[in-house]
């Protein structure tokens, strides 16, 4: 999180009244589409499966306690969860099932992008 929206974060905290405070990179039904490409760890998709394409959405601060998102299984993020330590993803119900059925998916892993980038695995928290 840069130095702006940390502060931002912050600030809406200090207000009254406030219980939460977050921020997003897409809004919910906003009409926008984020499409990306993920591997998932110990998931094979059938060879007419083609790519596995997930929304990836970044949220910062308490945005999901905000706007009501429960967890079903798993923790949210904390301001322990910076770029310095273990990558963390939060993943819907659709996916979890989809990947890795009848198991949950927390300490799974994903990676975004396409396998040849080597973007570094993220961990479901």
């Amino acid at each position: 999180m840069d130095e702006f929206n940390h502060e931002l974060i912050r600030r809406l905290r200090q207000l009254p009244g406030v219980r939460f405070a977050g921020l997003t990179s897409f809004l919910p039904a906003s009409g926008g589409n984020s499409n990306t490409v993920f591997d998932a760890e110990g998931y094979v998709a059938s060879k007419s499966a083609g790519m596995n394409l997930a929304t990836q959405v970044t949220v910062e601060g308490d945005y999901l306690q905000a706007i009501g998102v429960p967890l079903l299984s798993g923790r949210y993020f904390t301001a322990a969860d910076t770029a310095d330590t273990q990558l963390v993803a939060i993943v819907n119900h659709k996916l979890a099932e989809h990947c890795w059925p009848g198991s949950g998916p927390v300490g799974k892993r994903l990676r975004l992008g396409l396998q040849e980038t080597k973007i570094p695995w993220l961990t479901v928290v």
